[in-house]
C-alpha cells in the first residue's frame, strides 16, 4: 500500500516536467526536495503512528488539499470514482438507473427513476426514503458517498433498505448495477404556432447525432423556429456541442477556440459538416446550470447572431480540462487553458473583475466575465427564497407522499391541476412540520439586535431592529402571485412524476413554463425575433 501511495504521488509531480518551465534546476530540486518529504513522511506514520491507517483515503485527502489550492476543476480521479467521469466520453455508466437526494436533515430520497432500469424493474418508487446501503444509515453518507454507490462498477449488487409513506414497515431491495446508456436528449416536442422544442440534456458521446435525429423529425412536421432547452446542461464533449451548432451554420465557421499557456495546447473547434438549416429562428434556453459546452453552443449562436438566449446569467466555465492517466487505474483531470468565444470574450465567470464589452458578428454588444448574459433575462423558474428553502428540504417531495397515501384515487393526467383542496393541504402540511422561514437577512439582523442587548445597547436602537425584522419577515411570508404560480407548478410537476417520472412531468408542464412560453412568442413573431438580432441604436 505503502509503495502504491509513493508510486502515485511520484506520476503526480513527475507530469510537471513536461511544462517548460520545469526545466529551471531550482524549481526540479523544489519538487523532488517535496516529493522526498512527502514519502518520508508517509513512512514514518506507517512505522510508528499509534493506530493503523488507511494510505488510500489518507492519500487522496492530500492530493486533494494540494489541488484546492489550484482551480475547482483540477481534481485527482481514484479508481472508485472513475465510472463517474467515463459516463460522459462513452455515453454509458454502471447504476440503477435511480436519482436520489437529501434534506436539512440527511435522509435520502429517490427523486426519479429510470424507465426500464433495475431500480424501476425492482419495485422502486419516487418518493421512497433510502434508510441504509448495504447496512450503512444513508445519513452518515455524503453525496459523494452515494454517486460512488448508484454510479459504480458494473454487475456489482448493493442492498437498499426503504421506508415507503403509508406502509409499515421497510422493504429491501438488492439490486446489481449494470451498464446504461446517457439519454442525451430528454424529450422532444412540437409545441404550438408550429415551434419546436429540444431538451439537451448533456453533451455525451453521440449527443450530436441524437440531438440532429430529433430536429429532423420536427424539420419534418414544418416547424417554424426551435427551442433549444439547455438549462440544467453542465457540459460535455465540445466536439458533440460544435456538431450540434454545425446543423445551424456553414461548414468551417471557428465556434471556440482554446488559449494554453503552452502553445500546442492551442486548438481551434470549427463546423465539419454541411448545415442542415441555416435560417431557422432559433432561441437557447440557459440557466445558472448552463455551463462548460452548454456555454460555448449557446455562446457562439450568440456571437454570430444566430440565435436569442432567454433565461438566466449561465454558470460560466471556460477552462479547459485534460484527462491524464495515472498508474493504478487512477486520473488526473488538469486544467490546462481557457475557452474564447468567436467575439474574443471568456466564458469563465470572474466575481471580482468588471465586465469586458465585446460585440457579435452583426455588432451587438456582449460582455465577458459574469458567464453568457441572455438577450433577454427572466426570472428563474423557482425566484421566491419560501418555496426554495421548502423545494431543498424537500417538504414538496414529502407532502406529495402523504397526499397520494390518503388519496389513492386522484387521477394523473394531462389534465391534473393543483387546485385549493391541494394547497389548503400543503400549508397544512407546513404548520404540521412546524416550519418557520428565516431569511439570511432576518438571521442577520436577530444576531444584530441580541449584540446590541447582550451590550447595553439604547430601548430605541433594539425597538428599531425588532421592528426591522418583523418588516422583513412579514415581506417573505406575503404569497405573492409569482410565488404561489412557482409553488403550483412544482406540485403538479411533483404530482405528475410519480405516474410519468420526471421527464414525463417536464414535458407536461412546457405550456406552463414562463421561459419556454416566451421563447415561443418570440419565435412566433419574426419581426420581434429579428430586431433582438439588431444592434441597440444608441
Amino acid at each position: 500500500m505503502l509503495k502504491k501511495v509513493v508510486s502515485i504521488l511520484f506520476v503526480f509531480f513527475w507530469f510537471i516536467p513536461n511544462y517548460s518551465w520545469a526545466q529551471d534546476k531550482e524549481i526540479a530540486f523544489d519538487y523532488t526536495k517535496n516529493l522526498e518529504i512527502y514519502g518520508n513522511l508517509i513512512k514514518t506514520l506507517k512505522m510508528s503512528y499509534i493506530d493503523s491507517l488507511d494510505f488510500s483515503k489518507l492519500n487522496k485527502t492530500a492530493i486533494d488539499a494540494l489541488l484546492a489550492e489550484l482551480d475547482p476543476y483540477t481534481v485527482f480521479i481514484p479508481q472508485s470514482e472513475k465510472e463517474n467521469f467515463e459516463y460522459i466520453r462513452t455515453g454509458e455508466y454502471g447504476g440503477v438507473g435511480v436519482s436520489v437526494a437529501k434534506n436539512k436533515h440527511d435522509n435520502v430520497y429517490i427523486s426519479n427513476l429510470m424507465p426500464g432500469q433495475p431500480a424501476e424493474k425492482a419495485g422502486l418508487l419516487i418518493g421512497d426514503k433510502i434508510l441504509k446501503i448495504d447496512g450503512r444509515d444513508t445519513k452518515d453518507m455524503t453525496n459523494d458517498d452515494l454517486a460512488a454507490i448508484f454510479k459504480g462498477i458494473p454487475e456489482q449488487p448493493f442492498r437498499l433498505t426503504v421506508e415507503r409513506f403509508g406502509e409499515s414497515g421497510t422493504k429491501e431491495y438488492l439490486l446489481t448495477r449494470q451498464k446504461i446508456k446517457v439519454q442525451n436528449i430528454a424529450f422532444s416536442a412540437l409545441l404550438d404556432h408550429s415551434i419546436g422544442y429540444i431538451s439537451l440534456r448533456l453533451f455525451a458521446a453521440n449527443s450530436a447525432n441524437d440531438f440532429l435525429n430529433a430536429f429532423l423529425d420536427l424539420k419534418a412536421q414544418n416547424i417554424k423556429g426551435l427551442i433549444i432547452d439547455l438549462r440544467g446542461n453542465g457540459g460535455g464533449l465540445i466536439i458533440e456541442a460544435v456538431h450540434c451548432l454545425n446543423a445551424f451554420m456553414p461548414r468551417g465557421i471557428e465556434v471556440v477556440k482554446t488559449k494554453s499557456r503552452v502553445e500546442r495546447n492551442d486548438y481551434t473547434y470549427r463546423t465539419q459538416r454541411p448545415p442542415i438549416d441555416i435560417a431557422i429562428p432559433l432561441v437557447f434556453l440557459v440557466d445558472e446550470l448552463s455551463a462548460s459546452a452548454a456555454e460555448i453552443m449557446a455562446g457562439a449562436a450568440q456571437d454570430f447572431d444566430r440565435g436569442i438566449l432567454i433565461g438566466q446569467n449561465t454558470y460560466g466555465k471556460g477552462l479547459v480540462q485534460n484527462v491524464v492517466p495515472l498508474n493504478y487505474d487512477t486520473q488526473l483531470k488538469l486544467t490546462i487553458g481557457r475557452y474564447i468565444l468567436p467575439s474574443g470574450r471568456k466564458i469563465q465567470k470572474l466575481p471580482d473583475s468588471p465586465s469586458t464589452p465585446f460585440k457579435t458578428l452583426g455588432g451587438r454588444v456582449v460582455y465577458e466575465g459574469n458567464g453568457l448574459t441572455p438577450d433577454i433575462l427572466m426570472p428563474a423558474k423557482i425566484h421566491d427564497p419560501v418555496i426554495k428553502d421548502q423545494l431543498e428540504r424537500l417538504f414538496v417531495l414529502q407532502f406529495v407522499n402523504e397526499y397520494m397515501s390518503e388519496n389513492k384515487n386522484i387521477k394523473l393526467d394531462d389534465s391534473f391541476e393543483v387546485g385549493e383542496s391541494i394547497l389548503k393541504a400543503y400549508n397544512l402540511f407546513l404548520v404540521e412540520k412546524n416550519y418557520i422561514f428565516i431569511s439570511p437577512l432576518e438571521e442577520k439582523l436577530m444576531a444584530l439586535r441580541q449584540q446590541i442587548e447582550k451590550e447595553n445597547g439604547t430601548k430605541e436602537l433594539v425597538n428599531l431592529l425588532k421592528q426591522a425584522e418583523k418588516m422583513q419577515n412579514t415581506s417573505v411570508r406575503n404569497t405573492d402571485l409569482q410565488a404561489l404560480n412557482e409553488l403550483k407548478l412544482l406540485l403538479r410537476a411533483e404530482f405528475l412524476s410519480r405516474k410519468f417520472y420526471r421527464e414525463g412531468a417536464e414535458k407536461r408542464n412546457l405550456n406552463r413554463d414562463a421561459e419556454v412560453l416566451k421563447a415561443v412568442d418570440v419565435l412566433s413573431h419574426l419581426p420581434s425575433y429579428q430586431a433582438l438580432l439588431k444592434p441597440l441604436n444608441r
